[in-house]
C-alpha cells in the first residue's frame, strides 16, 4: 500500500528493517574497533600500559640515559636525605642498588619512561624475593624527584581489555602502575661533581713506573728556585704563621626559635629541601625581617599557600628549583609579615574566651565560681556539723 510502512497506516521515524540494524552495529564495532587500536597504537612491551596523556610529560624531565641515571641515584642516595629515606622504608644500600637496576632495565632506553612492569616481575628479573622491595624502592626514587607515577594501577576498562588483546593477544584483566624514571637538576649536577672530584682525587695516568723505567733525580729536572729545600722552608713559615695567627671571632648562633621555624617549613615545603644545609633557610627568614618568636614554620608555610593562590600562581617542580634559598627570599619578600601572626591571633581568641566565661561567671553569682563553689561547700559542711553536735546534746540530756 503506497504511503505505508512495513503494511502499516501510520509511517514509523525509525525504520525496523534488520538490515538497517545490522549496519548500525557494524558501525558501531568499526568505531570501538578503532577506539581500541588507537589505545594499543603507543604500547611497548608484553603487557598493556595504562593510557597517559602526552601533555602529562610537560612538566616530567626524561632522563640523560639509562647508566647517567643510575650514577645519579647511587649519589643521591648516599645524600643526607637519600639515607633518611632509606633508613624510613627499611631497604639496604646492596638491595638499593640491586633494585634500580632493574628498574631501568624495563624503562624506554631515550626518555626513560613507560616503566609499567609489576612489581612483582621487576622483583624476579632483580632477583630479590619481596615484591615489597621494589614498591619501597620506588617510594624511595619517588621522594628523591628521580621518579614519577604517571598512571596508578587499576582493573582495565572494556576498551582497554580489548586493547590488550590487540596489543599482545592474551587476556589481561589488571594493568600495573606506569612510571617515568626522570633526572632532576639537582641530581645531574651533584652526580657530575661528584664524578668530577673522583676523577681529580684519582692517580694521574703514567705515575706508576714499571720495573724497567727509567727513573730521573729530582736534581736533574727541578729548577733550582723551586727546589724542595726552600719549598720545605715556605711550608714551615706557613705553619709558623697559622700557629701565631689570632683565633677568629666565632660566629653568633642563630637562635633556636629561628632553627625551629626554618626546619618546620622544610618538613612542611618539601620543594625548597635540596638535602643542603637549612642555614639558607634561617637567612632568608631573618632577612624578611620575620619574628620568629610570633610566627612559626607551619604559619609561613601557609602564608606562603595563600599568596601563591591569590597571585594564581603555581609551585614549581622539585627538579625546577636550582636555588631554593634564593626562591624563598624572593617569595618573603613579597608577602607582608608586620601583622598579627596565627598564635596571636589564637592568643587573642584564648583571652577573649576567658574574658567572656568571667563575665558569665560574674552574672550568675559568686556561686559559680570555683571559689565561691569552695565557700559554699564549707559553710554546707560547717552547719550539719553544728547540726550534729546539737543532735548529740539533746541525746545526752535524755539518757
Amino acid at each position: 500500500m503506497p504511503g505505508t510502512s512495513q503494511g502499516s497506516s501510520y509511517p514509523a521515524t525509525v525504520s525496523t528493517n534488520p538490515d538497517d540494524e545490522l549496519d548500525v552495529a557494524l558501525a558501531a564495532a568499526k568505531k570501538r574497533v578503532k577506539q581500541a587500536e588507537a589505545l594499543a597504537a603507543d604500547q611497548r612491551g608484553s603487557s598493556f600500559m595504562l593510557p597517559v596523556a602526552e601533555s602529562a610529560y610537560t612538566t616530567v624531565n626524561a632522563w640523560t640515559g639509562r647508566h647517567d641515571w643510575l650514577n645519579q641515584c647511587r649519589w643521591a642516595i648516599r645524600t643526607p636525605d637519600g639515607e633518611r629515606l632509606r633508613k624510613y622504608h627499611k631497604v639496604a644500600l646492596p638491595t638499593f642498588l640491586i633494585a634500580i637496576v632493574a628498574i631501568a632495565a624495563f624503562a624506554d632506553s631515550r626518555t626513560g619512561r613507560d616503566v609499567a612492569a609489576a612489581d612483582r616481575t621487576i622483583a624476579r628479573h632483580a632477583g630479590i624475593g619481596s615484591a615489597k622491595t621494589i614498591q619501597r624502592t620506588r617510594a624511595i626514587l619517588r621522594a628523591l624527584g628521580l621518579a614519577v607515577e604517571m598512571a596508578r594501577g587499576r582493573i582495565l576498562t572494556g576498551d582497554e581489555h580489548y586493547a590488550a588483546e590487540i596489543h599482545h593477544g592474551g587476556r589481561q584483566h589488571r594493568a600495573a602502575s606506569r612510571w617515568a624514571l626522570t633526572s632532576p637538576v639537582w641530581a645531574i649536577t651533584g652526580a657530575a661533581a661528584e664524578r668530577r672530584r673522583k676523577a681529580s682525587d684519582s692517580p694521574a695516568k703514567g705515575k706508576s713506573r714499571g720495573r724497567n723505567s727509567v727513573h730521573l733525580s729530582r736534581s736533574s729536572y727541578v729548577r733550582k728556585k723551586n727546589s724542595p729545600k726552600k719549598i720545605n722552608h715556605q711550608r714551615a713559615r706557613a705553619r709558623e704563621a697559622t700557629r701565631h695567627a689570632p683565633n677568629p671571632i666565632p660566629r653568633r648562633p642563630r637562635p633556636l626559635h629561628l632553627q625551629r621555624a626554618a626546619a618546620e617549613l622544610l618538613r612542611i615545603a618539601v620543594t625548597l629541601d635540596d638535602g643542603r644545609h637549612p642555614g639558607s633557610v634561617c637567612d632568608a627568614i631573618e632577612s624578611a625581617g620575620i619574628d620568629t618568636t610570633r610566627w612559626r614554620g607551619r604559619d609561613i608555610a601557609r602564608a606562603l599557600d595563600h599568596d601563591t593562590r591569590e597571585r594564581g600562581w603555581v609551585w614549581p617542580h622539585r627538579s625546577q628549583i636550582t636555588d631554593p634559598g634564593r626562591l624563598l627570599r624572593w617569595r618573603l619578600a613579597r608577602i607582608d609579615f608586620t601583622g598579627p601572626s596565627p598564635a596571636d591571633r589564637a592568643a587573642e581568641a584564648h583571652a577573649d574566651r576567658v574574658q567572656r566565661a568571667a563575665a558569665r561567671a560574674a552574672d550568675r553569682g559568686p556561686g559559680s565560681t570555683p571559689a565561691g563553689r569552695a565557700a559554699a561547700l564549707t559553710l554546707f559542711r560547717r552547719s550539719q556539723k553544728a547540726k550534729q553536735e546539737e543532735r548529740r546534746n539533746q541525746n545526752r540530756c535524755l539518757g
